[in-house]
């Protein structure tokens, strides 16, 4: 080889070299408009889908929050305590383009639809910038195919509008941007006070992300963050109610734990409650799963801030919330979403795509069976309507509007103002029912009733609702069936 031959080769070669690299650019470009154009594409046709269902109110607290829009006072359960004003702002301001009822369910609408993206950005953070965009697509398909997300998006309670300010907070305590995480942390418990145990997780873990030099400047702006939302909140709720919304607060906090609120079905303890109704919700392949990705998560340094919030909430439900109310657990599946796609992204490439492919299917799988993509009511609205359409036909005796139910009572009062609608969380209704041959919704089976009619759920998390009727008149002497011929 001459020496003229030999510098031409070696001349060519940084060429092909960088000839490689412009392809490998333009390839990897062109992946990534794609994953982030499918991405686009998936939510808005998922979003536009939410969009199609009616804006009904199918739950007693969205009714007492509509009607504090109209007229606030706790005093007067519109709403009940602690009054989440934070969240009776953001769905007054809806209120100005529609009614308070459908401002409610258009907040945590708009609310779900923004969550995908808050934890997209969250991911993001998590992974130090180090993400690919079809692991950002990746991360918002699994939050999509969360049927538990759409139920709540529907149900015009606080509960996404509340994590959404948190993500948001956590954000903030990645940028360092500390005193707008605090104000983002004072919206959520503004919006959604029973989230404490994540404020409290996050007070908690942040010392992972924060140098200890800057600790006490980090939390202090923090707090101040905090106090510019609580204290305009707490002046708005005394100038409505004054002094007896302390009062108030205490009978229903006393009620709430001691009374009325956290009524299960069962007699065991509460963890393994949660465990039957996770388990039949997602299976137990899903159980192994998350625990499996929370104990790696702890044990990662990057990802354990985080985690250890999600454990934290995890174990507040576990003892405190009602397992029948499967959206308590919503923040511990999102929030762990973000946490599962940085873990997968850290897989070796074949094990990544194995795996990811062996979760979407899962994934696709509940989201398929666990949801009815026919655009219904709330089964409390569908028992409703029932009864309205029902009411004027010859077929059935209607002279007795009487009906006891344990879910949705208020609204049920609301939309029907002619019937007498009975709490069967008093013992007593249950005899006044009998007596008078009245009708009884509920959202357990009854074998010793007749089945008149059934109200299905449309996601998860969504309760399917069964009309009775009782067949049987008793005695008001004796409360024993009377055998009429």
């Amino acid at each position: 080889m001459t020496a003229s031959t030999s510098g031409l080769f070696s001349e060519r070669v940084p060429e092909q070299i960088s000839q490689r690299n412009s392809k490998t650019s333009e390839l990897s470009s062109v992946l990534t408009v794609l994953a982030v154009a499918l991405t686009f594409l998936i939510w808005t046709i998922w979003s536009y889908w939410l969009f199609q269902y009616p804006m009904k109110i199918g739950h007693d607290d969205a009714l007492f929050f509509a009607r504090g829009i109209e007229h606030f006072s706790v005093v007067e359960i519109s709403p009940h305590f602690p009054g989440y004003p934070g969240f009776i702002a953001l769905a007054s301001v809806l209120s100005i383009f529609t009614t308070p009822e459908s401002a409610v369910v258009l907040t945590s609408l708009i609310s779900a639809v923004i969550l995908p993206w808050l934890l997209a950005l969250l991911f993001m953070e998590l992974s130090g910038k180090d993400y690919t965009p079809v692991a950002v697509l990746f991360l918002i398909s699994f939050i999509i195919l969360q049927p538990l997300l759409a139920g709540m998006a529907l149900s015009g309670l606080t509960d996404l509008t509340g994590l959404a300010f948190f993500i948001a907070s956590l954000i903030g305590c990645y940028k360092k941007r500390n005193l707008l995480a605090g104000l983002m942390l004072g919206m959520m418990l503004a919006c959604r006070p029973s989230f404490f145990p994540l404020a409290i997780g996050l007070l908690i873990a942040l010392p992972l992300i924060t140098d200890r030099q800057h600790l006490l400047t980090t939390y202090g702006k923090g707090l101040l963050g905090v106090i510019l939302v609580a204290v305009p909140c707490l002046l708005f709720v005394l100038a409505k109610d004054g002094f007896a919304y302390f009062e108030e607060g205490l009978r229903f906090t006393q009620g709430h734990f001691q009374i009325w609120g956290n009524t299960v079905s069962s007699s065991l303890p509460n963890w393994q409650q949660w465990l039957n109704t996770l388990v039949t919700a997602f299976s137990w392949p899903f159980i192994a799963v998350t625990l499996l990705s929370l104990t790696v998560g702890l044990i990662q340094c990057s990802s354990r801030f985080i985690t250890l919030i999600i454990v934290v909430y995890l174990g507040w439900i576990l003892l405190a919330q009602n397992p029948d109310n499967l959206r308590h657990f919503a923040p511990v599946l999102l929030l762990w979403l973000s946490v599962l796609t940085f873990q997968l992204q850290q897989l070796i490439v074949i094990f990544k795509t194995i795996l990811s492919l062996v979760i979407a299917t899962v994934y696709l799988s509940l989201f398929t069976s666990q949801i009815s993509f026919a655009v219904l009511d709330a089964p409390a609205q569908q028992a409703t309507d029932w009864f309205k359409e029902h009411s004027q036909s010859p077929e059935k005796d209607f002279n007795r509007r009487v009906l006891g139910t344990n879910y949705a009572v208020s609204t049920l009062r609301e939309e029907l103002p002619d019937w007498q609608i009975y709490d069967m969380y008093y013992p007593s209704s249950e005899l006044v029912l009998r007596q008078q041959q009245g009708y009884r919704l509920s959202g357990t089976k009854q074998t010793d009733l007749q089945l008149i009619a059934e109200f299905p759920g449309r996601f998860t998390g969504e309760k399917k609702l069964y009309l009775y009727q009782y067949a049987k008149p008793v005695s008001r002497m004796t409360g024993r069936s009377i055998d009429t011929p």
